[in-house]
């Protein structure tokens, strides 16, 4: 085995160390957005699932309508904390009148 050989071997084994690292790191935040992309999906879904089984009953109840909209504020009010929170806040105000320039 040569000098290159060898400095090729342990600068390959890095290169693919961070390579995984990163993948890890990756499918670990998509797997997180994913389930929280879930939950949003069934946080509708239930209220509304279960509004439409009393109406088809003749169970006229108004509630489920209110409650829907009482989460669907909540959920706003929590992506706008997110936005503000990551910073991108600004980002999008700086896209927004970048469009409106155009």
């Amino acid at each position: 085995m040569n000098v290159n050989t060898i400095i090729s071997a342990i600068a390959n084994g890095i290169v693919n160390g961070f390579i995984d690292l990163f993948n890890i790191i990756t499918e670990g935040i998509l797997s997180s957005v994913s389930w929280i992309l879930i939950a949003f999906g069934l946080m509708f879904k239930n209220p509304l699932t279960s509004w439409a089984y009393d109406v088809a009953n003749g169970q006229n109840q108004l509630a489920i309508p209110l409650i829907f909209t009482v989460i669907f504020g909540i959920s706003i009010f929590i992506l706008l904390f997110f936005i503000d929170v990551f910073g991108l806040e600004k980002d999008i105000d700086e896209g927004i009148g970048g469009l409106i320039d155009l």
